[in-house]
């Protein structure tokens, strides 16, 4: 399990700061989080934008690169503004409405494909992604009105339908089993059906969240939704500047997340996602940032802020956010059109870097 120390206190000017004037950029790279003399609990690994940030040249395609400028490898970016992100077995999937498609990282075999193209069941605009642990791939689609299912590598299963009593379907979350689905609805300004909706494997409803309010259970403009490996449901309650959690049932359990810009509020809280630990990220759209918290609701960390420079940890607008199995964070940002990824350090990395153990 990761623990946090030493980090509270860095969050003090991560949140709610301006975007840095052109005279003040930043001359080197933070690639630690918190930085040092902190012990550092995340190493910032690389950036996702197109096949080249993962295929591996041949010594022949190198050599033809070098002598030609040619190459096999396509450095154009493939994202456009992903609307979510979901990961397991090395296989990094991208909701991509604009390519009508699912877009996939597969980090392993170094390789760059894509599904949810292909007649019948092809997608128009998927909104939403998450991932089991068998990694069955569920797509919110918010133009079909369905959750889709696919295997891991994008061959179609079947389909649940969210069209009858959905006002505006922005998010899908499962179980770790695959036994529970759920779809936030985020409403409209104008009602109050601002919930989420609890469905079994077979799409039969079990029970619903909400309506709109500020009370225990209740939400306003909720936006994500992850679930631990215990079942806990996450829910990002962002008009609310909250997240609040609920068991497999369904039964409120706690909430944490206030309006501000001292350590642990929310200004846009954007995206919610769940480590093995149990720990929980939120991402910010109006802090620019991605802060940690136990499975009790207690900061821990922020990673990056708000910057309209390019770098690592620098965002301009945040989006989706997800952690795989083994807790490398994924962070979306729509203003640099990229992916970051940042991975765990342990204490034998750290102990590597010169760092003792606590």
């Amino acid at each position: 399990m990761l623990i946090f120390v030493a980090a509270v206190g860095s969050l003090v000017g991560c949140v709610g700061v301006k975007p840095q004037k052109t005279q003040e950029r930043q001359k080197t790279n933070q690639i630690l989080w918190p930085a040092l003399p902190d012990r550092p609990r995340f190493r910032f690994s690389g950036t996702l934008r197109s096949a080249a940030d993962i295929v591996q040249e041949d010594k022949e395609q190198a050599l033809r690169r070098q002598f030609t400028g040619q190459t096999e490898v396509s450095y154009r970016p493939v994202l456009n503004k992903p609307t979510g992100i979901a990961v397991r077995f090395g296989l990094v999937y991208v909701a991509e409405p604009a390519a009508k498609a699912i877009i996939v990282f597969d980090m392993q075999r170094r390789k760059l494909f894509r599904f949810g193209v292909r007649e019948p069941n092809a997608l128009q605009r998927p909104q939403s992604i998450a991932v089991d642990r068998e990694g069955l791939v569920y797509v919110l689609d918010s133009q079909l009105r369905k959750v889709m299912v696919f295997d891991r590598i994008g061959l179609f299963i079947r389909s649940i339908n969210v069209k009858d009593g959905f006002t505006n379907p922005v998010a899908v979350a499962v179980n770790p089993n695959g036994k529970t689905i759920y779809v936030v609805d985020r409403g409209d300004i104008e009602n109050n059906d601002h919930k989420v909706v609890a469905f079994s494997a077979d799409g039969r409803e079990l029970f619903r969240l909400g309506a709109r309010g500020n009370i225990e259970g209740k939400f306003n403009i909720p936006l994500a939704a992850a679930v631990a490996e215990d079942g806990t449901l996450y829910v990002a309650d962002s008009g609310n500047f909250r997240v609040q959690a609920f068991d497999e049932t369904g039964k409120f359990k706690f909430q944490f997340g206030r309006i501000g810009i001292d350590s642990g509020s929310f200004s846009r809280p954007k995206g919610v996602a769940v480590d093995p630990a149990g720990n929980i990220y939120v991402s910010d759209a109006g802090f620019n940032n991605v802060q940690i918290f136990n499975s009790e609701g207690q900061l821990l960390m922020p990673i990056g802020g708000l910057s309209l420079d390019p770098g690592p940890g620098r965002y301009g607008l945040i989006a989706s956010i997800a952690v795989d199995e083994s807790g490398r964070l994924f962070v979306n940002d729509h203003y640099f059109n990229k992916i970051e990824v940042f991975f765990p350090i342990s204490d034998d990395e750290w102990m590597r870097m010169g760092g003792q153990v606590e």
